[in-house]
């Protein structure tokens, strides 16, 4: 070969190389055997109906990636997300507020399957509140205050808790507070009067959202 052609023939190989370095070929080999385990699965609510998940693929001859949900509790997980090969992320939207949901990844092929870790996120309430204050009502204690649905949705029910402590922090008596059929983007009121219990008993309040109900989900 003539310098002139090794030269050619060096520029070319030197021109693919970066075509060559950015393939991962799969062998024979690697088509027979199973992908390996999915890693890293991080799950976080971002809402009231979204939860965002990401994990590490550490395969590169899976078909594609399973997401395996635990949605009404016990050990039974269904598929609710069958994703193409190379997938890192997958935003699940649609669960009901303030449940907890607990996922895996499956990553497989036609040798087989394997899974990631369970990991598991709570979605937020859609429900903020407002402002509250510890006063009295014919010598008891009373809480009152203010909540709002920040959601675009109509809530079925919500449930406020209202827990009343001594100094010491010993949970004196708990109160729920449940409104019903709270349109989107509107405030309401909180209101209650826990009924035999001196409001110089209390020294101090705790006031959270434990249950929002949204039955229109399930139309």
């Amino acid at each position: 070969m003539s310098l002139r052609w090794q030269k050619w023939a060096v520029l070319l190989l030197l021109a693919v190389m970066p075509i060559l370095g950015g393939c991962e070929w799969i062998t024979d080999e690697e088509k027979l055997r199973k992908p390996r385990v999915p890693s890293n699965l991080v799950v976080t609510a971002v809402s009231y109906n979204q939860i965002d998940l990401t994990w590490q693929d550490n395969s590169n001859n899976e078909t594609g990636f399973r997401v395996g949900c635990n949605i009404f509790g016990g050990s039974t997980y269904y598929e609710i997300a069958d994703l193409p090969q190379n997938t890192c992320s997958w935003a699940h939207s649609g669960p009901d507020p303030l449940r907890t949901y607990r996922y895996y990844i499956q990553a497989y092929n036609e040798a087989g399957a394997a899974n990631s870790d369970i990991a598991e996120a709570t979605t937020l309430s859609g429900v903020e509140i407002l402002d509250y204050e510890l006063g009295e009502r014919y010598g008891d204690a009373q809480v009152t205050g203010h909540a709002r649905n920040n959601t675009n949705e109509t809530l079925d029910s919500v449930t406020i808790t209202v827990r009343f402590y001594d100094a010491t922090g010993i949970m004196l008596d708990s109160k729920d507070d449940i409104a019903f059929d709270i349109r989107p983007l509107t405030t309401w009121k909180v209101d209650r009067w826990a009924v035999g219990l001196e409001r110089g008993q209390v020294d101090y309040v705790a006031v959270e959202v434990t249950d929002v109900i949204c039955l229109q989900r399930l139309e």
